[in-house]
């Protein structure tokens, strides 16, 4: 990962804080000897460095800065850590919220193929009641045509005792059905309790996508804010390279 200026300035005040050579302060800032003495003389020429007996010492000046700039990394290091705490948290969700959509996907299945076994009798049934319609409508027609004559009433109601007896059965044989009906609806009760807790979970993932949208705008206010910091550091190099060629 390529550093930034500020980074390289920080590490070697921190180098020098006891006094080292500049072979040392190299190997420890991890620079090449051209690209370390040149960083060795900007600070000098600021005074954050003093060259003392071929070795160099961070001065109370470059103290103050050092400190000042380990605060400034630290309050832009935290909201990118929190960043990364954030994605792992939502990473490590992620599998849990598959692996219960995977554990109802099963009583999906199984209720799917309940309600295609209800298909069968309840359109049976409703054939039925179909059936049961027309002679039920023909009857109360007429009842309504026989009201006034009670007696032929009486003697169609005689001539009826038959289909009637016949239609009391199919009646009873469809009560048997509708609560066979109602006993199948019963045990579906429970699979569409476990639907509606799989759409609940549902909402939990789609909670936790949003969650992981987030990070991504501390990310780029972090991202931001390093180009601000590297603008500022090159127009401190230039304005000090400006003043070294123009001493007057």
């Amino acid at each position: 990962m390529r550093r930034s200026r500020m980074d390289i300035v920080v590490d070697v005040l921190e180098a020098a804080k006891n006094g080292v050579n500049k072979t040392a302060i190299v190997y420890r800032t991890n620079l090449n000897f051209t690209v370390a003495e040149k960083y060795l003389e900007l600070l000098e020429k600021q005074g954050l460095l003093e060259n003392k007996s071929d070795k160099y010492i961070t001065s109370d000046k470059g103290k103050v800065f050092l400190a000042k700039a380990k605060e400034i990394t630290m309050q832009l290091e935290t909201p990118l850590i929190k960043t990364k705490e954030k994605a792992m948290e939502n990473k490590a969700s992620l599998p849990k919220a598959k692996q219960m959509t995977l554990q109802y996907e099963a009583p999906m299945q199984k209720t799917q193929e309940m309600n295609l076994q209800y298909e069968a009798p309840m359109q049976k049934i409703q054939e039925m009641n179909l059936q049961y319609e027309a002679p039920m409508q023909k009857i109360q027609e007429m009842n309504l045509q026989y009201e006034t004559p009670m007696q032929k009433i009486q003697e169609m109601n005689l001539q009826h005792e038959a289909p009637m007896k016949k239609t009391q059965e199919m009646n009873l044989q469809h009560g048997a059905q509708m609560q066979k009906t109602q006993e199948m609806n019963l045990q579906h009760e429970a699979p569409m309790q476990k639907i509606q807790e799989m759409n609940l979970y549902e909402s939990l993932i789609q909670n936790a996508r949003e969650m992981s949208l987030q990070p991504e705008a501390s990310i780029q206010k972090a991202q931001e804010m390093n180009l601000q910091e590297n603008l500022l550091m090159e127009r401190l190099i230039r304005e000090i390279t400006i003043q070294r060629e123009n001493p007057n």
